[in-house]
């Protein structure tokens, strides 16, 4: 069945059912007013709220909580990028939450089982410190042969082992002896 296009009388606009879609001009003009007043005190949509036109605006849709949730779902690198972009994003992205999801899972027990100091956990007052921390800042592990460090893109662990910083192999500069 295909649904009849329909001319409102009331309306210039044509649609489906010959349903009036605008509101009344007045209601147009209050809600545009209360959402430019918005986005200025928010921060975020300053160049809509100044006159400019877009489709839509993130910030106000969208809660923190979920704004939250979506970040975590990027790389530490693009969290950080988008906290510049405005005070919501930086809030959103500077939370707990989305630090955790880049922290490895077993990042407690790594600490705690850890030859460096184990109170690493506490002592920092957010988890993008710590992540941080654990990027710049090796710990030792294992029983004190691995260190271990974050890789600051993405978060994956790396395995140093703690001997390994210069190796020396004898005769290694004559090409004779590498067969």
């Amino acid at each position: 069945m295909v649904p009849i296009w329909v001319q409102n009388p009331e309306s210039k606009n044509p649609n489906f059912f010959g349903l009036n879609p605008d509101p009344d001009p007045d209601e147009k003009i209050r809600i545009k007013t209360k959402i430019q007043k918005k986005k200025i005190a928010s921060g975020c949509g300053t160049r809509k709220a100044l006159g400019e036109t877009s489709k839509m605006d993130i910030t106000d849709t969208l809660p923190a909580e979920c704004m939250s949730h979506v970040i975590s779902l990027t790389t530490p690198r693009d969290a950080c990028r988008l906290s510049v972009a405005c005070r919501v994003f930086k809030s959103a992205a500077d939370s707990d939450s989305v630090w955790e999801k880049f922290l490895p899972s077993d990042y407690k027990e790594i600490i705690s089982s850890s030859v460096s100091d184990s109170s690493l956990i506490t002592s920092f007052s957010s988890k993008k410190d710590l992540y941080f921390h654990l990027c710049h800042n090796p710990i030792i592990i294992n029983g004190g042969t691995l260190r271990l460090v974050l890789e600051k893109e993405s978060g994956k662990k790396c395995y140093i082992p703690v001997g390994v910083v210069h190796r020396f192999i004898p005769w290694g500069d004559i090409p004779e002896d590498w067969i």
